[in-house]
C-alpha cells in the first residue's frame, strides 16, 4: 500500500493488513453512528495486489464492514478511472493486471434499526 504520511495514526500506517481491516472497522463504525437516519456517506476505494497478501478485494471488505456498521448501499457504485496515476506508469516484475480504478460507494443509514448490522 502506498503511504500517505508519517503519522502513525494513518491507516496506511497499519503493518498487516489484519489491522488495517481493524482501523478499518472502526473508523466506518464512527462514521456510521455519525450519521443522522438517511444520512449518505461516500467511501473511495480501490483494490490491490500486494507481493504478501496476493490480491486484496478492499471494495468488497468496505462493503462488509459498512453493512455491519448497519449501513445499506444507496446506489450503484462510481467507477473513476485513475489515467495517469503512478500504479499505471509503473513497470512490474510478473504480468497481471493493473488496478486501475478506484470505486466510490456510497452508503446509507438505514432507518430500520441496522437490519443488516448482522451480516
Amino acid at each position: 500500500m502506498k503511504l500517505y504520511t508519517e503519522d502513525p495514526r494513518c491507516l496506511s500506517r497499519a503493518p498487516t493488513l489484519p489491522a488495517f481491516l481493524e482501523r478499518y472497522r472502526l473508523l466506518i463504525a464512527n462514521c456510521a453512528g455519525s450519521l443522522s437516519p438517511n444520512g449518505k456517506l461516500a467511501i473511495l476505494m480501490g483494490d490491490y495486489s500486494d507481493r504478501e497478501a496476493g490480491y486484496v478485494p478492499l471494495v468488497f471488505y468496505t462493503k462488509l464492514l459498512a453493512m455491519r456498521a448497519g449501513l445499506r448501499q444507496h446506489c450503484t457504485d462510481i467507477i473513476r478511472f485513475s489515467h495517469g496515476n503512478s500504479s499505471s506508469k509503473k513497470v512490474y516484475r510478473s504480468s497481471f493486471i493493473p488496478g486501475l480504478h478506484d470505486v466510490c460507494m456510497i452508503f446509507e443509514k438505514s432507518t430500520q434499526g441496522g437490519e443488516h448490522a448482522n451480516g
